[in-house]
């Protein structure tokens, strides 16, 4: 029968606090390395949001519906007030 065993890490991780590490640490973690990273740029990303219009992100329910529209193929036009 096979057995593994952990290897030891060539560098020990700076993030591991045992048992007591939070579950969401790596979420906070790598924009916290990458924040003063040469490779990073600090400006705008994306297009400015037209004056008087809520942002879209690809999560926003209203890309959902209109994508879900387009992809069945159906000819219907959604108006939504905001």
């Amino acid at each position: 029968m096979a057995s593994s065993t952990a290897s030891p890490s060539a560098a020990p991780d700076p993030f591991n606090m045992g048992i007591h590490t939070p579950a969401n640490l790596n979420r906070g973690a790598r924009p916290a390395l990458l924040q003063n990273s040469p490779a990073t740029m600090n400006g705008t990303i994306g297009v400015l949001p037209v004056p008087g219009r809520m942002a879209q992100t690809p999560s926003s329910p209203i890309i959902a519906a209109t994508a879900a529209v387009a992809t069945e193929g159906a000819a219907r036009t959604i108006i939504i007030d905001l």
